[in-house]
């Protein structure tokens, strides 16, 4: 695992969006599908993360696959917001409506959305922030409170000769 060369940032993970945004198609398609199998013989050393790269990348090829081969984007796709049509978008704009189509798998605010994310907050934005807030606290001191029990609980600190088994306290609740 080790002779693997290391994962670098720019050329695995910048350059393909590049490419798949500005080229033409099958050229972009190639470029792209030979930077994304090159990353895959790279490593980060780490074989949980290597297995996470490794299925990006291919998420990534198989969304570029379909982007190009199967949909017509420009026609096809809308965001919410779109007051004109991507065709007739400057460049940059155009650069930027296809890397949040690609970096957005469930398409949130786009007519292609899952049909299960649920609508959009109405109310002011205060009432969002607080609940969101609130429920952060709850979530912290509930594992705080987890945190703490395991800490206590001899059962999970006692180590060797007075180490105890998992079934010495009967139920935990």
């Amino acid at each position: 695992m080790s002779e693997r060369p290391a994962l670098a940032i720019l050329p695995y993970l910048v350059l393909p969006d590049i490419f798949l945004t500005c080229l033409l198609k099958c050229s972009a398609f190639l470029a792209y599908a030979g930077i994304t199998v090159k990353a895959l013989g790279a490593t980060t050393r780490d074989g949980l993360q290597d297995y996470s790269m490794g299925s990006m990348f291919m998420g990534q090829l198989l969304t570029a696959t379909y982007l190009i081969f199967l949909a017509d984007p420009l026609r096809n796709f809308r965001y919410r917001n779109d007051a004109t049509e991507p065709v007739v978008m400057p460049f940059y704009k155009r650069v930027h409506w296809a890397l949040c189509i690609n970096h957005a798998p469930r398409g949130i605010g786009w007519n292609w959305q899952v049909a299960n994310v649920p609508p959009p907050p109405r109310g002011p934005c205060w009432v969002f922030v607080r609940r969101q807030l609130f429920r952060a606290a709850r979530c912290f001191l509930l594992l705080n409170f987890a945190q703490s029990y395991i800490h206590l609980n001899p059962l999970f600190t006692c180590f060797g000769v007075d180490a105890q088994y998992i079934t010495a306290q009967g139920y935990v609740w």
